[in-house]
């Protein structure tokens, strides 16, 4: 077996797993938010913090999915991305991967945020359901802006730029590096607020970035083996 595989192997197997996970969070969060709770299609302040304390176990849940446990496996998907691209543009790759790092921090400390409010509303709101609601929209604006639901900034400039990187290594496609250019430049876009609805296109975009990261990880592996 070539040495080199047996060095690479662990790192592309990690690439691998992360990002399925990432991906399987992704749909995971769209179905539960979308058609089991029907999040977006609430209107009233009153009946989104019913939603959370009717539904608790499962926002609770969700939030651990798509936020806690997002973070460390992101990081973990950039340390893979940083082995793999060591050789190409250092700067740029040590830029991408600290961005990518304090976005990760940011969608776990989103996520501890929105789990964290989730018992004292549920408390307050049997004795004062005014007082519920203003604790939740304070909350809600602070783990909103740190999951960065006001524009994807981070997750841009990290996707841009292992997009760039991958254009100078040797072990991605050019095709995933122009299309991870792409991605990212729309994540940086949606930080204008009029623009601030092309979140979701980055994060669908990202979910499909990220298979076929894994995809290709896939084919490293294969590659390295012969």
């Amino acid at each position: 077996m070539n040495r080199n595989f047996v060095l690479k192997r662990p790192q592309s197997m990690v690439g691998i797993a992360t990002s399925l996970y990432m991906t399987l969070a992704y749909l995971a969060g769209i179905i539960i938010f979308i058609v089991v709770l029907r999040y977006p299609a609430i209107t009233e302040d009153i009946d989104k913090v019913k939603i959370i304390i009717e539904m608790r176990t499962m926002v609770f849940l969700t939030n651990l999915i798509m936020y806690v446990f997002f973070g460390p496996v992101l990081i973990l998907f950039i340390l893979f991305l940083k082995s793999m691209l060591d050789n190409s543009e250092i700067m740029l790759v040590r830029f991408s991967a600290i961005t990518g790092f304090i976005w990760a921090g940011s969608l776990t400390a989103s996520g501890m945020i929105a789990n964290g409010a989730i018992e004292p509303i549920t408390r307050l709101f049997s004795d004062n359901p005014d007082q519920a609601i203003y604790l939740w929209q304070m909350l809600d604006t602070v783990s909103m802006s740190l999951g960065n639901a006001n524009g994807e900034i981070l997750g841009g400039l990290m996707t841009l730029g292992f997009g760039l990187a991958m254009l100078k290594g040797e072990h991605f496609s050019r095709g995933l590096g122009v299309f991870g250019i792409i991605v990212g430049a729309i994540g940086i876009i949606s930080l204008i607020p009029a623009l601030v609805d092309l979140a979701v296109v980055f994060a669908l975009l990202q979910l499909v970035w990220f298979v076929l990261t894994a995809f290709f990880s896939v084919r490293i592996i294969r590659g390295a083996s012969k």
